[in-house]
């Protein structure tokens, strides 16, 4: 097969956003900017991470921090959101408090729906039976077998992407 850079919606995407023009300087200050904002995000969380604990408040207070989508980098020259490579499909999920198992690192495909769920069960409040998502503090630690689902339905792009991951 061809190399996961030729796949045509990777072609794309790098036409569309005009990649092949990035000049090298851009390139660095892209990816500075990047790890920076990364690191400011890291110091904020643990700035409230701290305040909970100080105020006694960790005990009764679920935090959770998410995005919606991770970064490409100029992996096979692609920047931003929009394909369905892991870099880009792989969201930042930090959730901690009751519940929760305290300074687990967890390896388990996961959506946006499994967290909703379990702010739902958090909070005590009604959640319809028939709404797709696990509770996060049930899911087993690093479960091989569990798959999640994404997709994109974008600009960039000749069609909608999706993709299931699986381990």
């Amino acid at each position: 097969g061809s190399p996961p850079g030729d796949h045509h919606y990777a072609q794309d995407l790098r036409k569309h956003f005009q990649t092949e023009a990035f000049r090298e300087e851009s390139i660095r200050g892209l990816r500075r900017g990047y790890y920076g904002c990364v690191t400011h995000v890291d110091r904020m969380i643990g700035a409230v991470m701290d305040a909970l604990e100080e105020t006694g408040l960790s005990d009764r207070t679920v935090f959770a921090y998410t995005s919606d989508h991770g970064e490409m980098l100029g992996k096979f020259g692609m920047w931003w959101k929009c394909s369905m490579y892991e870099d880009s499909v792989r969201a930042p999920l930090i959730v901690a408090g009751p519940g929760f198992r305290r300074g687990a690192i967890d390896h388990t495909a996961v959506n946006q729906l499994d967290l909703q769920a379990s702010m739902f069960a958090t909070t005590g409040a009604d959640r319809p039976d028939d709404w797709a998502g696990e509770l996060l503090q049930e899911l087993g630690s690093n479960d091989p077998h569990r798959a999640t689902f994404s997709e994109y339905h974008g600009h960039g792009v000749r069609g909608s992407a999706f993709m299931v991951r699986k381990g």
